[in-house]
């Protein structure tokens, strides 16, 4: 179909800047309040994308959410030779959401990681 034939020639990695960055400023437009801001950020194995036969693990994925917003701020691949907790570091950077907090799972509470 077109859309399929549409979305085959777009880059992923662009595409997923682009919303980033659409996302951050929806953000920053928003109207503060007294309430802090949280944003979930958890990686996922996506079923059935393994495939054995190649020897390929299944592909992993990270993602911001922001509570208050209801709004998905990141997803972002985690490569077969890394895990989700320096791709969660480096997305809280590149999102430059300091002044928010952040809730992770329990093995992101490693030390000198």
């Amino acid at each position: 179909t077109t859309v399929r034939s549409i979305l085959q020639g777009v880059n992923a990695n662009e595409l997923e800047e682009a919303f980033r960055g659409y996302s951050k400023a929806l953000l920053e437009t928003k109207p503060t309040s007294d309430a802090l801001t949280a944003v979930a950020i958890d990686g996922k194995t996506l079923r059935g994308s393994f495939d054995h036969f190649n020897d390929q693990k299944a592909a992993q994925i990270l993602s911001a959410f922001c509570h208050n917003e209801k709004l998905i701020l990141a997803h972002l691949p985690i490569s077969s030779k890394t895990n989700e907790i320096p791709i969660a570091r480096q997305l809280i950077e590149e999102l430059g959401l300091g002044q928010y907090i952040y809730t992770l799972d329990a093995h992101h509470c490693q030390k000198n990681y």
